[in-house]
């Protein structure tokens, strides 16, 4: 991952409401936090912060993850100018983080700007409460932008296994429609939200994909 590019880009800023599949994102967190009475989250790669604003309006303390920049500058001030109580962090601070600490982790467009996606999956558990909260979405099979790391299309299939491996189970997952005109072609587009629960705290890796494989057979 070119840190660098993420520090400097403007890609990433914009002004005005978030944008529609950004605003059914937010409602499913929001929705999902009152549920399950969260109290402390984070969202990594937290953007403009559109997802941390709704998430402190609703009185839920919390931390906007991102690398130091113009993006993660743009985000604090929208959260000063909006008077919210909004910790931003870099990603080594979001390490620094008390285990089991936050009731809620989210996590959107993400994993395919990472260079070991599962690493920051296996952090998110740490970080997470016994049963905490894990939203998570990805992007791998857009080819076309080149911020993402193609190689991490082989995971599409597999990543909900693949976030249980780490310790977590699938609560329910929502499609979200994304049309697309590239050039002459449209497509509907879609992609998917999945909603994890943290399991079996304090269990070694091991034991957690133990408990995996032997749900989906695997030998």
């Amino acid at each position: 991952m070119n840190r660098e590019y993420y520090a400097t880009t403007e890609r990433y800023i914009h002004e005005g409401p978030p944008r529609r599949t950004t605003q059914e994102r937010i409602e499913i967190v929001i929705e999902v936090a009152r549920l399950f009475k969260v109290k402390k989250a984070a969202d990594y790669g937290a953007g403009s912060g559109d997802v941390c604003l709704s998430l402190a309006r609703a009185g839920i303390k919390t931390y906007s993850v991102d690398i130091p920049g113009k993006t993660s500058e743009f985000a604090a001030r929208r959260y000063r100018n909006a008077g919210l109580d909004v910790e931003t962090l870099s990603p080594e601070g979001f390490l620094s983080l008390p285990s089991e600490s936050l009731d809620l982790v989210t996590s959107f467009d993400v994993l395919e700007h990472l260079d070991n996606p599962f690493k920051f999956v296996h952090q998110a558990w740490e970080k997470l409460s016994s049963q905490g909260i894990f939203i998570l979405s990805a992007d791998l099979h857009n080819f076309s932008d080149e911020a993402h790391i193609a190689d991490h299309f082989i995971y599409e299939p597999f990543l909900i296994q693949l976030v249980e491996n780490v310790g977590f189970e699938l609560l329910d997952s929502a499609i979200q429609w994304r049309p697309r005109l590239r050039e002459t072609k449209f497509t509907f587009g879609s992609i998917r939200v999945d909603c994890f629960r943290k399991i079996m705290a304090g269990s070694s890796p091991l034991e957690r994909f133990q408990r995996m494989a032997a749900r989906y057979s695997l030998k």
